[in-house]
């Protein structure tokens, strides 16, 4: 498409922009979505997607009414009949010149206004798309990881023979016989369709199988290649990667060039260079110029760091985490107020931002990673094992800068004030979930724990009572939350047990108890009030994180597919449909007179796996959580609400140390400090703190739950089972061990 008809199509509505997005169980169903419609168009088959591969913005013309999707099926059986009786067809969608009823449309908004009334009348229908152009390519194109496959038939039938163990006596190398074999498909286009060549067909259905050039061969190994010839089992081939580098538009593959050879597949590392390559996840050391940033050793906490902090080393501070855990970037305290009508309760948060200095080597780099990407046996740090592990990582005993919300709270867990301040802590206790849940079901012993206490005159008795004391608080926080219109959907998350190789031994469902909801509240409530503050000092350049609604559309159809089950979902809200599905968990099967205890026992798993399957339905309508500019929408304050958490002003805090936009968003905190503690002007702090560079929080805009998940939850997948067949398209591809909506 020439560049004036694709501005002419943008400006008179005729054609649509977006990211466009495959369906992994159904590779000829994709997806674009168009804020304005009812539901996301439907582009069908690969002729209508044009080349086009996941993650890249796309152009699209909307088709004809007459070539929508009839997405139910007795309209469909209706609609064949009709066509069989040549009953007249309908006015809005018959053939010929106003095939288009939007054909003389000057505006966005005048087409979406027709579609959107087309659809109304026909709710059967979805409105079907064509790919006109591509905008902007994704970076999944180079981020190919697949399997090779020989296609076709080769010229000397000897060829599978092949040993590549006697090779060095055989007059040529098996590499140079092959590319002879493929010669035909030298182009990466055959000149006898019966002829052998390569194909790369990646493990993400969503991303083309391409063709791979004769040449490409001398980057094969001879035992790789051996196995190509002798048509080995998928399980026991290698894992390659490559980027697409050209698509002919008359060809159904792309011409692919392979990168490196990441081991055989099935085995854990090669799968997990895998998983890191397909989602160009940064995994290697950290170069020297970023190293260069990083403080000298020994480091101690200089009396000029101390400037401006508030003191927090001589109360008990602690850290709630699983027990692995080594990136400790947030603690808890808790002191009841003078005259013991409430409490006083600090989250101290890791002061990250004091050692990365702003668009430092090392600032740039962590704005790459984005986030620490956690896989089943290792991490992959955001930061410097130095600043990750050890000088911002708040470990018992030892002084660390630290960020500090500190709240007044009725017993009740109302609020009455808020403190923000840099400030330093001396965490004297490392707790584990495990521990704290024992605490609260009153099954603690301190004999058994193997943690250390630090500081002079802290026992375990004081350590229980405030964590009991912060238990009683979360609570009454939680509870107001969800009374208050929160949501939330947790599917089944798994966890893993490796045995002394790293190899997976077993996994079970991770559940979620108490403890853990009792550091989610408090840093829910941080992330809640440093996101109102820093808005109110800088209501144009404030970064949060909103959560749009569901689709209106989507949860209608999620309502009625429950309904057909027999599930009454009320999706007229978030508070409702917390509601319907808490109601859901606590029902029982209906007892049937006569069962034996083991019917009832398997109607009850049955039960329990249709209440599973209904929550993770409620997902899928679920828009995703994204980071914001506050400029970008300052006069439409409703665009900043989080739809989840049922609040108006939102933001990531508590996590920087494994996630770069808290990193951003403490900057914006000690700038906003400094205008309401110091007297600075807004701009004046900005500048200080350098935020009127928009490069500075680009990273940590553009990414996304999705992208946060999928660095994630990949890992879980091949972990579990990792004898690899094939991959099949239309089939499910990997799929993550977990889905979820974030709450925040």
């Amino acid at each position: 498409m020439l560049q004036q008809d694709l501005s002419t199509g943008l400006k008179s509505g005729k054609i649509f922009r977006g990211k466009i997005r495959i369906n992994p169980g159904n590779v000829n169903e994709s997806y674009v979505t168009v804020p304005g419609l009812p539901h996301d168009l439907l582009v069908r088959g690969e002729i209508n997607r044009n080349r086009a591969v996941e993650g890249d913005e796309v152009a699209v013309k909307v088709q004809p009414p007459f070539a929508w999707f009839i997405r139910n099926k007795v309209a469909q059986q209706q609609n064949q009949q009709n066509q069989q009786q040549q009953v007249p067809a309908d006015p809005q969608t018959r053939r010929g010149p106003e095939e288009c009823p939007w054909q003389d449309c000057t505006s966005p908004d005048q087409v979406k206004q027709v579609l959107c009334e087309l659809l109304a009348a026909k709710p059967e229908l979805r409105a079907t798309a064509k790919v006109t152009g591509i905008l902007a390519p994704s970076a999944k194109r180079d981020q190919l990881v697949g399997l090779l496959r020989l296609v076709g038939r080769l010229p000397d039938p000897s060829l599978p023979s092949w040993d590549p163990a006697t090779e060095a006596s055989m007059p040529r190398p098996l590499s140079a016989v092959v590319e002879d074999a493929l010669a035909g498909d030298a182009a990466g286009e055959p000149g006898d369709e019966g002829r052998a060549h390569l194909h790369l067909i990646p493990v993400d259905p969503r991303l083309p199988i391409c063709r791979v050039r004769a040449s490409q061969v001398y980057n094969m190994s001879a035992a790789l290649l051996a196995g190509l010839l002798r048509g080995e089992p998928a399980a026991g081939r290698t894992l390659v990667s490559g980027l697409v580098r050209y698509w002919n538009p008359n060809s159904l593959h792309p011409v692919a060039t392979l990168r490196a050879s990441l081991g055989q597949a099935g085995e854990i590392e090669s799968e997990t260079a895998a998983i890191l390559e397909a989602e160009a996840i940064r995994s290697g050391e950290f170069e020297a110029d970023v190293l260069a940033c990083l403080p000298p050793l020994p480091w101690r906490i200089s009396e000029q760091d101390l400037e401006g902090r508030k003191d927090f080393r001589s109360h008990r501070v602690f850290s709630i985490d699983p027990p692995t855990a080594k990136d400790l970037d947030d603690a808890l305290s808790i002191e009841p107020l003078p005259g013991g009508d409430g409490w006083r309760v600090g989250v101290h948060i890791a002061d990250v931002s004091h050692f990365i200095e702003p668009f430092s080597a090392l600032d740039v780099e962590a704005g790459r990673r984005a986030t620490s990407t956690y896989m089943v046996q290792r991490v992959i740090p955001m930061l410097p094992p130095l600043l990750c592990e050890q000088l911002c990582s708040l470990n018992p005993g030892e002084d660390r800068l630290t960020f500090s919300v500190v709240w007044d709270m009725g017993k009740d867990g109302s609020i009455r004030s808020t403190w923000f301040g840099r400030s330093v802590i001396r965490s004297c206790a490392k707790l584990s979930y495990p521990l704290v849940q024992r605490m609260i079901e009153g099954d603690f012993r301190a004999q058994d724990t193997g943690v250390w206490l630090h500081g002079d005159g802290v026992t375990w008795d004081q350590v229980e009572a405030d964590s009991l004391a912060l238990w009683s608080l979360a609570k009454q926080l939680r509870a107001a939350r969800f009374n208050g219109g929160a949501l939330r959907l947790d599917n089944t998350r798994l966890f893993f047990s490796l045995d002394n190789d790293g190899n997976p031994v077993a996994a079970a469902p991770y559940v979620q108890k108490e403890a853990n909801q009792l550091v989610e509240e408090f840093m829910v409530l941080a992330n809640i009030s440093v996101a109102q503050f820093v808005s109110g000092v800088f209501p144009d350049r404030a970064m949060l994180r909103r959560h749009p609604p569901p689709n209106e559309s989507k949860m209608g159809e999620l309502r009625d597919a429950a309904q057909a089950a027999g599930v009454q979902l009320d999706v007229s809200s978030a508070s409702s449909l917390q509601a319907s599905l808490a109601a859901l968990r606590a029902s029982e099967p209906p007892e049937v007179e006569g069962q034996s205890a083991v019917e009832r026992l398997s109607s009850a798993a049955r039960h329990r796996r249709m209440v599973d399957l209904v929550i993770m339905l409620a997902t899928r309508p679920m828009q995703l959580a994204k980071y914001f500019s506050t400029g970008d929408c300052e006069d439409a304050l409703e665009l900043w609400r989080h739809y989840a958490l049922a609040v108006d002003h939102y933001t990531h805090f508590t996590s920087p140390i494994r996630r770069y936009p808290d990193v951003v968003v403490h900057r914006q905190l000690a700038a906003a400090l400094d205008v309401t503690e110091k007297g600075l002007s807004p701009l004046a702090a900005a500048e200080k703190h350098r935020l009127l560079d928009p490069s500075l929080t680009c990273a940590a805009l553009g990414l996304t739950e999705r992208a946060i998940e999928r660095k994630d939850g990949r890992a879980g997948n091949r972990g579990a089972h990792l004898h690899r067949g094939e991959p099949t398209r239309g089939g499910l591809g990997a799929a993550p061990a977990s889905v979820r909506v974030s709450n925040d």
